[in-house]
């Protein structure tokens, strides 16, 4: 009997420690978690407060051109603001974490929005590319009976230039992306004895 309350006195002592060493260990890594979703939060923030510049650049500059007469300019308009909607549509409802949240939460968080610029990402060439390709697809067509070869490499030149920025997007983002979700996923694995 004595034996058993020794090893209940051991394991209860061990389970003590192991606690007491855990604990600053886990408050690491509430502190990293919290760190890294406020870090990927702004780095999004960034993204996209250089997306709404460039599109009211592009809204100010088709604005003035449609006042002075080219159709085509309305479509860079309504698509530069398509654009920047959909941008401000899905990032919306995007809330920070309660401070006092657990590390799980903030992993769990960190996770889904990571998998939601995946997603996004991976869909770039629809709802960010086309609304902005069609419009210079126009201007093409438009040019294309004075100038031919100008047209041919215009098209040309702006083909090439959305189809690096859907690789870059498409494949290195969502890469990136995708790596970093796995590096948070195991950096909190719980280590097996």
């Amino acid at each position: 009997m004595t034996d058993l309350l020794e090893r209940d006195d051991a394991d209860l002592q061990a389970c003590w420690q192991q606690t007491l060493v855990d604990a600053p260990d886990a408050e690491r890594r509430v502190q990293e978690l919290a760190a890294h979703v406020t870090r990927f939060d702004r780095n999004i923030g960034w993204r996209n407060g250089l997306e709404y510049a460039a599109g009211l650049v592009l809204v100010v500059w088709g604005g003035y051109r449609a006042m002075h007469g080219s159709r085509q300019a309305l479509s860079v308009v309504a698509g530069a603001l398509f654009v920047m909607g959909y941008l401000w549509w899905t990032h919306r409802s995007v809330t920070p974490l309660d401070p006092s949240a657990d590390a799980r939460t903030y992993r769990d968080a960190l996770l889904a929005r990571i998998d939601f610029q995946i997603r996004l990402l991976g869909s770039v060439r629809y709802w960010y590319l086309l609304p902005l390709y069609v419009p210079g697809v126009w201007q093409m067509v438009e040019l294309w009976p004075e100038k031919r070869w100008r047209a041919v490499l215009a098209l040309l030149v702006v083909t090439i230039f959305f189809a690096g920025v859907a690789w870059l997007n498409e494949v290195l983002g969502v890469r990136k992306l995708t790596a970093t979700r796995a590096a948070i996923e195991t950096m909190f694995e719980e280590k097996k004895p």
